[in-house]
Order: structure tokens, then C-alpha cells, then sequence
């Protein structure tokens, strides 16, 4: 016999056999009817979808918000293996640029102008920054 029972566990995405019955987390189970919830909508809306998810991991990844791990799964689950890897490759690296840039254009010259001496300093001891 096989039974569902949802049990409240801290491990996100963690199944438990126990004797003939499958035990799933409370957050599987969220995890689960979320991702049912969000198919119907990219079927529906198919271009609408990925231009706000693209947007909102590009967003995480640059601000280094945490969650993008989360995304990535949920990218996986909804689009399949070979068009969920495709966009999280894309999206993460137009993130990290994207902050690599941002950090470049506003740090570099927020350091110098609050620290100029131990940018100096540290110029001199990388050589060629």
C-alpha cells in the first residue's frame, strides 16, 4: 500500500521510504503544487514567462541576492533538462558580468574615494590593476 504523508522537515527536496509508505517533506509538496501552478502558466504564456524569469535570475545573480540555486532547479522542473540548462547557463553568466561590471563601474571609483592611500598601496603591491 502507498500512502502520501506530508511531514514537517527542514530538507528541502527530501524523500524518506518508510517500510511500503513514500514520506515527502512539507516543502516538497509546496516545491511540487508551486511547479504545477507555474506550468499552466508557461503554457499559457510561454514568452511572458521566460522574460520574467531571465529577468528576476539576472537581477538575483547581479545583486547577489540568494535564492538563484532555487531558480535553477525550478528551471530544470519547468522547461526540462536540455532548455532549463540552456537558460541558467545564460542567465548566470549575463548575471556575473553584469555584476562584474557594475562593480567595476561604481566600486572602482567609490574605493578611490573613500581610501585612496590603501588603493594606492594595493595598485602598487598587484602592479598593473
Amino acid at each position: 500500500m502507498n500512502c502520501l504523508v506530508a511531514k514537517h522537515s527542514c530538507q528541502l527536496l527530501s524523500i524518506y521510504p518508510y517500510s511500503d509508505c513514500v514520506i515527502f517533506s512539507l516543502n516538497t509538496l509546496l516545491f511540487i503544487c508551486f511547479r504545477d501552478n507555474l506550468a499552466t502558466y508557461v503554457s499559457e504564456y510561454p514568452a511572458q514567462f521566460i522574460l520574467g524569469y531571465c529577468s528576476t535570475y539576472i537581477f538575483m545573480q547581479t545583486f547577489m541576492i540568494p535564492g538563484t540555486i532555487f531558480m535553477s532547479l525550478l528551471a530544470g522542473a519547468l522547461f526540462g533538462i536540455v532548455r532549463g540548462l540552456f537558460l541558467v547557463v545564460f542567465n548566470a553568466t549575463a548575471g556575473a558580468s553584469s555584476c562584474f561590471f557594475l562593480s567595476k563601474l561604481i566600486g572602482r571609483p567609490l574605493v578611490n574615494w573613500l581610501w585612496p592611500e590603501k588603493m594606492r598601496f594595493f595598485q602598487s603591491e598587484v602592479l598593473f590593476l
